[in-house]
């Protein structure tokens, strides 16, 4: 199981590299509209993000919607990877695992509000949301103790 969650990690980092570029791409090159489309008379709610998260998912520029998807798909398979950890009770790898999750969804929360908003500092905690997974989903590819061990 250690290998598993080893090859895990490295998945998850390297997809989130391919996210930050992504994200780079899509941020020095793409335009987003000042009000998204029909959100201009929603109150600030659950209603108000899914209709953003809609729209960068299907009215939105490509580089866009490969970014909110590839954000999506590295949601899921950070939740896949705490499962994982629990089922193989390996104690470092349940922890890194919900670090990377809780950061990946404050990245997520913040991708949201920044296309509500466009303010610089969700830009920011983007960012930092990502450095956060990134480490946590490193340090579970490089580390070279059995994780049960620890537990």
């Amino acid at each position: 199981m250690f290998k598993q969650l080893h090859r895990f990690s490295g998945l998850m980092t390297i997809l989130l590299l391919v996210q930050l570029i992504s994200g780079m791409i899509t941020n020095l090159f793409i335009t987003i509209p000042t009000v998204l489309p029909h959100t201009q008379s929603l109150p600030i709610g659950m209603t108000l993000f899914m209709t953003a998260f809609a729209w960068s998912l299907t009215n939105a520029n490509p580089i866009l919607i490969i970014h909110s998807a590839l954000g999506i798909i590295i949601l899921l398979l950070s939740w896949g990877f705490v499962i994982v950890a629990l089922r193989a009770h390996a104690g470092w790898f349940v922890v890194l695992g919900w670090i990377g999750t809780l950061a990946i969804l404050f990245s997520a929360l913040n991708g949201l509000l920044f296309l509500l908003a466009q303010q610089g500092i969700n830009s920011i905690w983007m960012a930092a949301g990502f450095a956060v997974a990134l480490i946590a989903y490193a340090l579970g590819f490089y580390m070279k103790i059995e994780p049960n061990a620890i537990s």
